[in-house]
Order: C-alpha cells, then sequence, then structure tokens
C-alpha cells in the first residue's frame, strides 16, 4: 500500500500549493521532512503559489504601487512572499480575536493592515470595476470596525507607536458606528480646536512636537473625524447613517505625470479641480476652550462642543489647482516637489507646493487669500497613496501665527466620480 512519504516533494508541494496557508502550517508538524520543504526550501515558490491562490485574495505586489506611486516591488527575487503572508493571516486571525493578540506584536498588526490599504493595485481614472484592489475586498471582509473600537477603548494602555498606527488605520478606515455617538464627536472637536496642538514645532499642522514633524495620525483622525460627519450628513440626510467606510478611496491610481501644463511633472495628481471643504467655529468660542489663564498642562472644558447650542460652520468650495514648476528633490529623484497655484472665480487665491516628507508620506503645504494678499496658512497629508481619491486632510490657521489665532480642520477631494467603488464592495462584502 502506498504511503504519503512515497509521494514525490515535487508532487507535494504542487498539492500544497492549493491549500489555505493554516493548513500548510499544520502538515508541516507533521514530520522533519515536510518541515524542510515547507520552511527551509532555496526557492519561496511555494509561498508565491499560497499568496497568489486561485481565491486571489490580494493583490499581486509585482503589480502594486507604493505610496509615492512607485512600483512596490523593484526586485521580485527579494520580495518576502513567506512572510508577507504569515503577516496577513496573522492580522486576520487577530482582528477576528483581538484578545488573541499579543502586545509585543500589536504594532506590526497594525503596520500590517496599513499597508495593504495603502499597497494596492493602480485603477484607472475611470475605475472599471474589474479593476477594484482584492486588498481592499479583503480588508471589507474584515470585522475592522469592531477591531478599531475595540483598541480606541483601551487606547490609554498603548504604546506611543501603537497609538500612531491606530491612529492611521482608523483615518484610512472612515467612521465606525461608534464615531457618530454624539461623545465621540465631542472628544474630536476638542482636539481638532485645542491651540495647544498648533506650534512652531510641528508647523502649526497635524505634525508631531518631537523635533521629527512627522504625521501625527490621531490629530489626523480628529480632523477626518471632523470633517467626515459633516460630508456624511449632507450626503445622507433623509437616511439614517450607518458609517461611512472611506478606506475604498484608497486604492493607488495609475499615475499620468503628463498631465500638467508646460511638460511640469505632476506625479501627485494636482492638476484639476478640487472640492475644499473646512469647518471654523465663533472665535469667542475658540477663545473661551483655548483660555490663556488655564495651565499649558490643565485639562480643557469641553462643555462647549456638549451643549445643544454650539456651532462648528462647515464650507465648501472648487478651486482649480494649476502645477506651475517643480523642485528637484535628492532623495526621490522621481518625485520632485511640485509647485502649484490655485484658482477660484479667476483670481489666483492659492499659492502652494506638495511634497516627500522624510517620513514618506505626501505632504501638502499652501497659503491662501484674496487679491494676492495670502492670510490663510494650511498644512496637509495625502491619505492613501499618491493620487488615491481620499485626498488631503490637514488644518489652517493664518499665516501670522499670532496667539489666538483662529484654526480648523480642511478636507481637499478631487472632482471625481467615486460612487461605482463603493457598490462592488457592497455587493462582495
Amino acid at each position: 500500500m502506498a504511503m504519503l512519504g512515497d509521494i514525490p516533494l515535487e508532487i507535494v508541494e504542487l498539492i500544497l500549493s492549493y491549500a489555505e496557508p493554516i493548513a500548510v502550517a499544520c502538515f508541516s508538524r507533521t514530520c522533519r521532512l515536510y518541515y524542510t520543504l515547507i520552511y527551509e526550501s532555496e526557492d519561496q515558490h511555494l509561498w508565491r503559489s499560497l499568496f497568489l491562490s486561485e481565491e486571489e485574495l490580494f493583490d499581486d505586489p509585482r503589480k502594486c504601487q507604493n505610496s509615492l506611486g512607485e512600483p512596490l516591488v523593484l526586485d521580485e527575487s527579494e520580495y518576502d512572499w513567506r512572510g508577507e503572508l504569515q503577516r496577513r493571516i496573522r492580522a486576520q486571525t487577530v482582528v477576528y480575536n483581538p484578545a488573541c493578540c499579543r502586545d509585543d506584536e500589536l504594532a506590526e498588526v497594525l503596520a500590517t493592515l496599513v499597508s495593504v490599504i495603502n499597497h494596492t493595485l493602480p485603477t484607472s481614472a475611470n475605475h472599471a470595476s474589474l479593476e477594484v484592489s482584492k486588498n481592499l475586498l479583503w480588508i471589507a471582509q474584515c470585522p475592522l470596525a469592531e477591531f478599531i473600537e475595540y483598541l480606541h477603548a483601551q487606547r490609554t494602555a498603548l504604546s506611543p507607536e501603537q497609538r500612531q498606527l491606530l491612529g492611521q488605520l482608523h483615518t484610512l478606515f472612515g467612521l465606525p458606528v461608534y464615531d457618530l455617538k454624539p461623545e465621540r464627536r465631542v472628544e474630536s472637536r476638542a482636539y481638532v480646536y485645542d491651540m495647544r496642538n498648533y506650534t512652531e514645532e510641528n508647523c502649526w499642522g497635524p505634525f508631531t512636537h518631537d523635533g521629527r514633524r512627522a504625521v501625527n495620525w490621531e490629530h489626523l483622525q480628529a480632523v477626518q473625524h471632523v470633517m467626515a460627519m459633516h460630508i456624511a450628513e449632507r450626503q445622507m440626510e433623509s437616511v439614517v447613517l450607518n458609517s461611512m467606510i472611506l478606506f475604498v478611496y484608497c486604492q493607488a491610481q495609475l499615475a499620468d505625470v503628463s498631465e500638467a501644463e508646460d511638460d511640469w511633472i505632476d506625479w501627485a495628481g494636482v492638476e484639476g479641480v478640487w472640492d475644499c471643504s473646512f469647518c471654523f467655529v465663533d472665535h469667542r468660542d475658540l477663545t473661551t476652550y483655548n483660555d490663556p489663564e488655564f495651565l499649558y498642562e490643565e485639562p480643557r472644558d469641553i462643555s462647549l462642543f456638549e451643549s445643544p447650542a454650539f456651532l462648528e460652520v462647515f464650507r465648501s468650495f472648487n478651486v482649480y489647482m494649476r502645477v506651475t514648476g517643480n523642485v528637484p528633490n535628492p532623495k526621490h529623484p522621481t518625485r520632485p516637489a511640485i509647485v502649484f497655484e490655485g484658482v477660484v472665480h479667476d483670481m489666483h487665491t492659492m499659492i502652494g507646493e506638495v511634497s516627500v516628507a522624510p517620513d514618506n508620506t505626501v505632504r501638502w503645504s499652501f497659503t491662501s487669500g484674496e487679491n494676492n494678499q495670502m492670510i490663510w496658512s494650511s498644512e496637509g497629508v495625502q491619505i492613501g497613496p499618491a493620487q488615491s481619491t481620499f485626498g488631503v486632510l490637514g488644518t489652517w490657521t493664518t499665516v501670522f501665527h499670532d496667539e489666538q489665532d483662529p484654526i480648523g480642520p480642511f478636507w481637499l477631494r478631487k472632482d471625481q466620480d467615486k460612487t461605482h467603488i463603493t457598490g462592488v464592495l457592497d455587493d462582495n462584502a
């Protein structure tokens, strides 16, 4: 009678390539020979086959782009198929059962989920349904909202790194159901309108105060929450709002670097019409909340935002962005800084620059005003990869940066049809 051990190893490997990754891991424990075949092979053929299985759970990383719109994999021989698949399967396990997560692996789990969202197969501008990222479909099938809520409830016990990664994942995800609670909205407004979060040290923007000026994802998540609630309320009007899923807009776009006028390189997709939305509160309310008589470390009185009489104004207008030049970036030769101007009603109202920051995020920095008198200063971050339709989240204040100057959040979104992606995800979720 034929035994399992009689089957040639190449046939065993072929059979395993059709199995579930967890089943393959279990099979490896049956004997040393199969453990060696699975984990100590000189090549990663088996793990590449498992990653690119017939179920097609994920985008082929060889065809994906990174956050700057560049190829994610430059040398396939150096891609860690096994390690990446194992990280994703472990992240999925933790999302379904957060209690099984070890404290020393939480940061990697969060970073893996962020990477799956940010590193996708690029789609064309018209978003054909077959181009929808499998990475995003996989994310859509995970109970990510419940996972984020679970971690948010215990965020005070998380490390700074874990909190930043959670903030980034939450920003990318959108509005889970619990974000619709009044107390959560109060919490986000209290953060966004706290003047202590805007200093010269962090460029008066949503960045860290430690000198690195890296993105402060907790700050950006609060900005996203404040802005998304206004937009959701206007789009849903007579419909009960259950959640607002935003990660569907994080799919990479096929870069068109020749679209800008005068042959300037527009790798970030700046040129075109953008919807510029922003919020502000009455300056008297703002200064009352940030009463200088309070000690710097003293908690602010958030009752202002809890009052039924509290008013937060939301405004939105279209602006045409035009690229006017490039500035070389030695660290990223194919991604020079993009100099642009924004035009509203034939008036030049914005002047700014889009560039790659040291942490490889895409930053927008611009001033705006009327009649060439620049009054407002804004700092923003592209959410998702370059040219993704999620847009740019950030904060604004004045160019003077005086004490008690007004502050507020903004969201730039390129004017294009995005509704069909949601429909595809709904059909597959």
